[in-house]
């Protein structure tokens, strides 16, 4: 990597964060019980056991936001990620996941 140039770099990270953030995101979502259990199917990713939604439109929803932040990384415009749950009838915050991103 040290023959890469920053925009390699930022693109080969971003890659690879996003992946991650996109397992993160659904495993969030199932483990807080943010959607109901049987929406989730189990899966395998890192050779580690992971729930991934089936619902088509959530699935979209998840990854065109990982992609809008995998193009602001590209652009070097993102120092974190956070997802923020809360309460559907009062906006209340419940709980906040910071993904914190410096490269």
């Amino acid at each position: 990597m040290s023959g890469d140039t920053r925009q390699e770099v930022l693109d080969r990270v971003g890659a690879t964060f996003c992946e991650f953030l996109e397992v993160a995101l659904h495993t969030i979502l199932f483990v807080r019980g943010v959607y109901p259990a049987e929406l989730f199917e189990r899966k395998r990713k890192y050779n580690v056991p992971v729930h991934q939604s089936r619902h088509k439109d959530l699935n979209e929803y998840i990854s065109n936001a990982v992609q809008d932040v995998r193009d602001w990384i590209s652009r070097g415009g993102v120092e974190k990620v956070v997802l923020s749950i809360e309460e559907a009838s009062t906006g209340k915050q419940l709980e906040r996941f910071v993904f914190e991103v410096d490269i």
